[in-house]
């Protein structure tokens, strides 16, 4: 008997072959849609980190300078502490030093004491005391610069009360002549060494000077005062532009001498007292 032989059915076949293709692609479609759903995900995902990231460094930015400003009011802060104290400070050293003073007087008589102390250490501070005080009465009642006075007391003494010069017998701060107490009323020429007399005796003596033999110029009235020295009137500026500086630091020189004031204070404490100075000669008239 013969075989049969099955024929294949080609419509089967491309209608089965059209349908794989048909699944193959939708399935490429959908897969398609999901890869493009992914991108466009993704990308707004990149997007948006980047808005942040943008946003995050702004506002670090922003903390960083909020940081610094608290940094910068924290440094004022201490600064304005500092200032604080300082100026606290200031007060209390200045109401100290106002304490005792009432006019410019009074302020003239402590900077002449002051430079007299810490200038000439051998000089005991009631001295020092007194001849600021008797310069600054004479001074003013002769109208005479106290500046000056304190030069002419410098180059001559060195503001010693009790200087005496062997040559022309020359006495005190002032080295004052001794034919002048007679001429100024005293009672004796031994007054000369009284400091109040001394000072006040001197300025009378320069005021003469200058009214009538220098006919009102300073710089003249020295030189008699001096007896003709061309010399003298610029040495005793220089003296008195010395005080004039050191009125400008007094601050400085108010805190060495009350320093100078402890350091005695110490000494006396552990050591003998010091024998004073002998009386100084002086060269010069």
């Amino acid at each position: 008997m013969t075989e049969k032989t099955e024929v294949p059915n080609l419509a089967e076949e491309d209608q089965k072959k059209q349908s794989l293709k048909t699944k193959i692609s939708l399935l490429i479609l959908v897969f398609v849609i999901m890869l493009g759903g992914m991108t466009v995900g993704l990308g707004k995902l990149y997007f948006h980190n980047v808005k942040l990231a943008r946003f995050l460094t702004v506002e670090e930015t922003k903390l960083l300078k909020l940081e610094t400003k608290v940094i910068d009011l924290k440094t004022q802060l201490a600064y304005s502490q500092k200032d604080t104290v300082t100026a606290q400070v200031e007060v209390e050293v200045m109401t100290k030093r106002m304490k005792n003073i009432k006019n410019s007087d009074d302020l003239m008589m402590r900077d002449i004491e002051l430079y007299i102390l810490n200038r000439y250490r051998r000089v005991p501070k009631i001295v020092a005391r007194a001849l600021a005080v008797s310069i600054v009465a004479a001074c003013k009642a002769e109208d005479v610069s106290p500046e000056v006075v304190v030069g002419i007391a410098e180059i001559e003494s060195q503001f010693n009360p009790m200087a005496r010069n062997e040559k022309s017998g020359a006495i005190g701060a002032m080295q004052v002549m001794p034919e002048w107490w007679k001429k100024l009323g005293l009672k004796s020429v031994y007054e000369l060494y009284d400091i109040p007399i001394n000072i006040t005796s001197g300025v009378k003596i320069l005021k003469i000077h200058i009214n009538e033999d220098a006919k009102g110029n300073l710089e003249k009235g020295l030189y008699f005062y001096v007896g003709k020295d061309s010399t003298y009137a610029a040495r005793v500026f220089q003296a008195a532009g010395r005080f004039a500086i050191f009125r400008s630091t007094v601050d400085d020189d108010e805190k060495k001498g009350d320093e100078r004031e402890e350091e005695k204070a110490a000494e006396g404490n552990s050591k003998p007292e010091a024998k004073p100075d002998k009386p100084k000669e002086v060269k010069g008239k």
